[in-house]
């Protein structure tokens, strides 16, 4: 039983990691926001590098700690792991029961402090959707106006001036039809 407890702590240390990986994942995307209203490539090039080795080490941390449960579930005599279903499956909280020394306590503290970084994550991760939707969108309206056909586009640039200066003019020209 103290071998059970031993590690069911370890599960719940690499938990709590994975919640503290979750709050950093949480701040990057709100830093993430405020770039993409700002449309500061560089620094969302990099904000995202940082999000990616951010996702790496929390799917690490997750897998670590599921692979140590499936060994306590089995050391229990039941199955453990992703692959067990049906009613012989214990749950994470059934292991933390039987663990005793206030494991299940600790664990649904984790659960409580885990719970609000994720709903606000998916919040905050909706809401950037919306902006690089928005993004697009915008890059699609200015890709229709800058391409030309015949001197003229869908809004009437006058493009006479980008093709004598082979570049960026200075100033366009709108006119109506």
């Amino acid at each position: 039983m103290h071998d059970i407890s031993q590690r069911c702590n370890e599960i719940l240390d690499l938990l709590e990691e994975e919640a503290a990986l979750h709050r950093d994942l949480l701040d990057l995307s709100r830093r993430e926001q405020g770039l993409l209203v700002s449309f500061d490539v560089d620094a969302l090039t990099a904000t995202l590098r940082e999000v990616e080795a951010l996702i790496g080490k929390v799917r690490a941390v997750m897998n670590a700690r599921l692979a140590l449960l499936g060994e306590v579930t089995r050391s229990l005599g039941r199955p453990g792991g992703a692959a067990s279903r049906g009613s012989d499956r214990v749950s994470c909280e059934e292991v933390m029961a039987s663990a005793g020394d206030g494991c299940l306590e600790r664990y649904r503290s984790i659960l409580q402090q885990l719970a609000p970084i994720l709903e606000e994550h998916a919040v905050i991760n909706g809401g950037n959707i919306v902006l690089i939707n928005n993004i697009l969108d915008y890059v699609d309206f200015a890709t229709r106006v800058y391409a030309c056909r015949d001197g003229r586009n869908t809004y009437s640039v006058n493009t006479t001036a980008l093709r004598r200066k082979a570049g960026r003019p200075h100033a366009f020209h709108f006119s109506r039809p």
